[in-house]
């Protein structure tokens, strides 16, 4: 996807035909993505982690929430303009084995969303944002934005833009410090797994971002080398 993605910028930007001795470079370009697009169990890990609004923690959608949604909206005939509500409501439940137990009959279920509502005193952006972050990028790989590597789908999650932004114009350094001061809010959330979250600071700043500044840099060669060689 990643490769895919830019070759057809650098194609849109220099109009060349490519031919048999362009493969190497293409080549090249191939294995930095892939170093790139990688989802490491660090970043799975990251996009799991809850977050808060109107202080309630979020969890990222799930299958098995995917399954009980669609089989309780059914079973319960719930009506489409309560859908919405409803899935946000799941999406505030731990992402643990069981949280179901206590939500086997709707009255339930429908007390605990009226004690949730309640809760909510956030304005409608800041709960599109919410639902996008829990719905956009579960962590488990199959989502559009992790198509674009772990890294960039954490970056996503976590401060919203779109995958081109980080991708190519933010400056390294700062997703550099974003990603610290991430990995250090998540120490501080989740001590437990401090040890973790530390070494999440060394992976993510010093491997993969080592490889978005060699894609780039690799890029720029093959823009800069089709440009030259189409204007002759």
């Amino acid at each position: 996807m990643l490769t895919k993605k830019t070759m057809k910028e650098i194609l849109n930007r220099t109009s060349h035909a490519i031919t048999v001795d362009d493969f190497d470079l293409i080549s090249e370009l191939d294995e930095l993505a892939c170093e790139v697009a990688q989802v490491s169990k660090l970043h799975r890990r990251l996009l799991r982690e809850p977050f808060e609004l109107c202080g309630i923690l979020f969890y990222p959608l799930t299958v098995a929430k995917s399954l009980w949604f669609n089989e309780k909206i059914i079973e319960w005939e719930v009506q489409p303009v309560h859908h919405e509500p409803f899935l946000f409501w799941l999406m505030s439940l731990p992402n643990e084995q069981g949280v179901f137990d206590q939500f086997c009959k709707r009255k339930q279920a429908d007390r605990a969303i009226r004690r949730f509502s309640r809760r909510l005193t956030c304005s409608p952006d800041e709960i599109a944002e919410t639902y996008q972050k829990c719905i956009g990028s579960s962590g488990g790989g199959s989502g559009r934005d992790v198509d674009y590597g772990g890294m960039i789908a954490v970056l996503l999650r976590e401060y919203g833009g779109t995958p081109d932004q980080w991708l190519c114009e933010e400056p390294i350094p700062r997703i550099s410090d974003l990603l610290r001061a991430y990995s250090e809010r998540v120490n501080r959330e989740n001590a437990a797994n401090s040890d973790v979250a530390n070494g999440a600071k060394q992976v993510v700043s010093q491997q993969t971002l080592e490889a978005l500044h060699n894609l780039r840099e690799k890029r720029n060669e093959i823009i800069k080398l089709w440009t030259e060689d189409d204007g002759k």
